[in-house]
């Protein structure tokens, strides 16, 4: 709360505040509001000068994507956060966040330079992945329901959770150091649920501490490998209770037994490859201990729990933009070469990382 300052839209007396990034400056500067213009209007600098932009309940984004963002939302998840903020071990977990962060970014960004040039190198395996792109051309393009390696149901279920839950995590971070919570609401795909978000105060991160601003910016992906492990948990639990129908079954499950490789694979590639595995098995080779032969959209959700978890929290340490990685150089940088540098080093690693992977994709 504020008190003695005026709100910047309408004059009337300040009660909430909203921070905004100079870049020519290199600073964050305040921006005091009254609670209606705070939920009503967002403040922007263009050019240096300050536009307000109507912010209402519904954000549409171009060509099929919009926002549903509440206040009341906000506020109830506030006072939900805020009583876990007070518990010891939690605060004590997001201290290891960012190195946790700067480490999968480092083995996340080796891992992806390794694979594009593995794959690029190996004739064979090269030949297999372009034809296998020709003959399903949607596929890797990461839109649910059109992908046809992310059937709806599953992916759904594991969306859900785990962009949910690593909205959560950043906000519990935001409360943890007294930052707000503007909104919190639901992304939609036309009238598809892609994901819930938690909006900030504005530019939250350029008034933190280094270390803060790790935190902030890791804690989705923290959650996210928790997410995954948990899943991972479950799904060899099913896996557990699988009772082979035949000898090519037995020959299937002791080598997923000894090599779960395929579980960081797209659990529908393999299928569409005709390659079985215990996640999509042909019919009849295996019955179920408890859930006789109902158990394939269980182990389907878990494994694809499991693999999206993984690859989001892996993908999204990259150190590049607009990823929570990409928060990473500005944090440990930002002091000695300003904001700005930070922010070029990181558009840098976007094209350095980003044009292998889109060659290997479409060529």
């Amino acid at each position: 709360m504020m008190s003695g300052n005026a709100c910047l839209k309408c004059g009337s007396p300040a009660t909430r505040t909203y921070i905004l990034y100079d870049p020519k400056a290199d600073v964050h500067k305040d921006v005091p509001l009254c609670e209606s213009c705070y939920s009503s209007y967002t403040p922007v600098l263009k050019k240096g000068k300050l536009v307000w932009k109507r912010s209402g309940l519904v954000t549409y984004y171009p060509p099929f994507f919009f926002a549903i963002g509440s206040r009341r939302a906000a506020e109830a998840t506030s006072r939900f956060l805020d009583r876990l903020v007070g518990i010891r071990v939690l605060r004590k977990l997001i201290k290891a966040i960012p190195y946790v962060l700067i480490a999968l970014s480092i083995i996340g960004s080796g891992f992806l330079i390794y694979s594009i040039v593995w794959q690029t190198t190996n004739a064979e395996v090269l030949q297999k992945m372009r034809s296998f792109y020709r003959q399903h051309p949607l596929a890797g393009i990461g839109v649910v329901g059109i992908d046809p390696l992310l059937p709806l149901a599953e992916t759904l279920i594991a969306l859900f959770f785990a962009v949910t839950l690593h909205e959560l995590a950043h906000a519990f971070v935001l409360r943890v150091y007294g930052y707000e919570i503007r909104k919190v609401g639901v992304f939609f795909m036309g009238p598809i649920p892609a994901g819930a978000f938690v909006e900030p105060p504005g530019s939250v991160e350029r008034k933190m501490k280094p270390r803060e601003a790790l935190e902030l910016a890791g804690a989705g992906v923290y959650i996210n490998l928790i997410i995954a492990g948990i899943a991972l948990i479950g799904y060899f639990w099913l896996l557990s209770g699988l009772k082979p129908q035949n000898q090519e079954a037995l020959t299937l499950l002791t080598r997923a037994w000894n090599n779960p490789v395929y579980l960081f694979v797209p659990p529908l590639m393999l299928s569409m490859l005709n390659v079985p595995s215990p996640t999509y098995p042909p019919e009849g080779w295996f019955v179920h201990s408890w859930l006789g032969t109902s158990f394939a959209f269980p182990m389907s959700v878990l494994h694809h729990a499991f693999f999206l978890n993984f690859w989001l929290a892996v993908m999204n340490s990259l150190p590049i933009r607009p990823l929570d990685g990409g928060y990473i150089v500005p944090a440990l940088v930002r002091g000695r070469i300003g904001y700005r540098l930070s922010m070029i080093i990181t558009t840098v690693l976007l094209i350095v990382l980003l044009i292998p992977l889109v060659l290997f994709r479409f060529l």
